[in-house]
């Protein structure tokens, strides 16, 4: 079972459920191996990811809970996944990777009066 709060998700490949989660860690060595940065990893998936990024994006996503897997049995994972399911998997991991903007909300929650409201800033005079 995933744990989304950990940026986890689960892909079903013939019968076993394999867990993708990328970590600092995963998503530098991911950097590395793409040769790219962060922004531009993500760039990828505006359009459909190459069959190589998507295995050694997947790779790297297997890392944290399959330990160091070869990009052979990564090859062999992917062809028992529906492929489209596996891209979106792949960006939801990643996604989950980052604080999405709802949880940095809840915890800076100005519309509670919690913190200082910007429109209510003194004004300065010179």
């Amino acid at each position: 079972m995933s744990n989304k709060e950990r940026g986890e998700v689960t892909i079903k490949a013939a019968d076993k459920t394999y867990t993708i989660r990328f970590t600092n860690k995963h998503l530098c060595g991911l950097e590395d191996d793409l040769g790219v940065g962060i922004q531009e990893i993500l760039q990828i998936f505006n359009n459909l990811p190459t069959m190589n990024q998507s295995r050694i994006i997947f790779r790297r996503g297997l890392m944290e809970n399959h330990g160091d897997i070869e990009l052979d049995e990564v090859s062999d994972i992917i062809d028992d996944v529906d492929y489209m399911e596996l891209v979106n998997k792949l960006l939801e991991g990643i996604a989950g990777a980052f604080p999405t903007l709802t949880t940095s909300k809840k915890k800076t929650n100005r519309s509670r009066g919690n913190g200082p409201n910007p429109s209510k800033r003194p004004s300065v005079r010179a």
